[in-house]
């Protein structure tokens, strides 16, 4: 049976600081062992398969790019439809809190 690697012992391995990988570990972003009520225990099997399954290939950030390219094509081909910009969520947001803070004065 493999040996269960400490809190330091991975913040090492990850070369993450401890507290990174306890709060990861409390959220449950990773996977763990927990013994007790605050002790936590890992095995390197596991944060392998972890890492493996976070890792984005090559391809996968080829087929974002083409998503985003082709998001932008048709954001412009709405917007010389409309004859005006579309605004961006952060607009919209920022006019909404306004008019909102308009009513309540």
């Amino acid at each position: 049976m493999e040996r269960l690697m400490k809190v330091d012992e991975v913040a090492q391995y990850l070369r993450l600081n401890r507290e990174v990988v306890l709060r990861k570990a409390r959220k449950g972003e990773i996977p763990t062992v927990k013994l007790g009520t605050r002790s936590y225990r890992f095995y390197k099997e596991q944060l392998d398969e972890w890492l493996k399954s976070r890792a984005t290939s090559v391809s996968s950030k080829e087929q974002q790019l083409a998503v985003l390219a082709e998001a932008r094509k048709l954001q412009a081909e709405m917007a010389t439809r409309l004859g005006k910009p579309l605004p961006g969520s952060a607009e919209e947001i920022r006019a909404l809190r306004e008019e909102r803070a308009r009513r309540a004065s």
